[in-house]
């Protein structure tokens, strides 16, 4: 009886395993072969990214993981900064492929996060790669690489300007320091503006040597909104001669609140005339004038910060708050006397930070020479 018995477990155990033998011969041999696309990362993160040298690049790397031939038929970007590029060829099982991305930082400032998606036989939805990363500048849009020196030492930036930025934003910009001499250099940051973090505040340059230092933007949700401006003071002396010499650079960095960086329907629209020519006028003179805002939106314009950084011109705004479909005013005044003193002509902007997602960051421009 017990012999009978373990006869039938053994048969039990022996057709449960000649069945599942058989599905998986079936599938393999009998069944529908279907291609697997498989990448090995599907994200990647470029980092901080010089917007000034041109397009940067990574590569996606994938195998086909299922048990018939892969195709990508179709490859697609959200925007026309990134470009895909992938593996024409058929992928045979188990062997690899690989998605070229570029993505061009030219006149795109701040984090950045792309995704290019993936279409192939392997399945009806797509893929989903990640680019991300951080596009410095050099502070502003000037031709020249190198605007000042100190001592020894070429300076790229007079004024370090950062694009706007939120509570929830992130941005950097730098600036680059070269020694051209045949002597060592040593450089120092004795100041640095509270709201900004940088990279390297003391270190030495051999000759010919240049050094990229690189500013984050430090908000935080309690900061209100404003134009805010500091002073990154730089010094540089020749380690042989001891001679020492510094500098003040300008930093600025117009902060927002988070929700003026998501477009909305009910929102302010501010226009306003941007340049203003008073020609030649006498030393003697103090002009004055009116400059009229309208708020063209469907909600109050807010006037956060209204920045001159010559002791010429005064200016400011009657009423902070404008409302919908209302004017407002800015009242200026340009001291002649004081352009006098700065050499006899003037032309300088006027910085004007509001609430219009449309242009958070407005410049008016005075221009006035001294009648000879």
């Amino acid at each position: 009886m017990k012999r009978i018995i373990r006869l039938g477990i053994l048969f039990l155990i022996s057709s449960v395993l000649f069945s599942g033998a058989y599905s998986l011969w079936a599938q393999g041999v009998m069944g529908e072969a279907i291609p697997a696309i498989t990448f090995a990362d599907s994200v990647h993160n470029f980092g901080l990214v010089a917007e000034e040298k041109g397009p940067v690049g990574c590569i996606f790397s994938f195998t086909n993981t299922g048990n018939a031939p892969l195709v990508i038929t179709n490859a697609t970007a959200d925007c026309g900064c990134t470009t895909p590029s992938y593996t024409r060829e058929t992928v045979e099982p188990g062997a690899k492929g690989e998605v070229r991305v570029s993505y061009n930082p030219e006149g795109r400032p701040g984090t950045f996060v792309k995704k290019v998606r993936i279409y192939s036989n392997a399945g009806e939805l797509p893929k989903e790669l990640v680019i991300k990363g951080n596009v410095t500048t050099l502070g502003g849009n000037e031709d020249r690489k190198y605007q000042l020196r100190v001592g020894g030492l070429q300076v790229s930036n007079q004024h370090l300007a950062f694009p706007i930025v939120s509570a929830e934003g992130e941005a950097a910009i730098r600036l680059v320091v070269n020694n051209p001499t045949n002597q060592p250099i040593m450089v120092r940051l004795r100041k640095v503006p509270k709201f900004v973090s940088i990279s390297k505040t003391e270190f030495t340059l051999a000759p010919n040597e240049p050094e990229e230092l690189y500013l984050t933007s430090l908000v935080s949700p309690k900061d209100k909104p404003a134009l805010r401006q500091g002073v990154l003071r730089l010094e540089a002396w020749d380690t042989q001669g001891g001679v020492r010499e510094r500098t003040d650079i300008k930093v600025s960095m117009p902060v927002v609140p988070d929700e003026l960086m998501i477009a909305t329907e009910m929102a302010p629209k501010m226009d306003l005339l941007t340049y203003f020519d008073f020609g030649e006028r006498s030393a003697t003179e103090t002009i004055k004038g009116r400059i009229s805002i309208e708020n063209k939106g469907d909600a109050p314009l807010e006037i956060y910060s209204i920045v001159s950084d010559n002791k010429a011109i005064k200016i400011k705004a009657k009423s902070k708050i404008v409302a919908a479909g209302e004017k407002g005013e800015l009242v200026y005044s340009v001291n002649m006397r004081e352009v006098a003193r700065q050499g006899g002509k003037l032309s300088q902007n006027v910085d004007i930070l509001v609430n219009d997602p449309h242009g958070p960051l407005r410049k008016v421009r005075f221009e006035a020479a001294v009648r000879k």
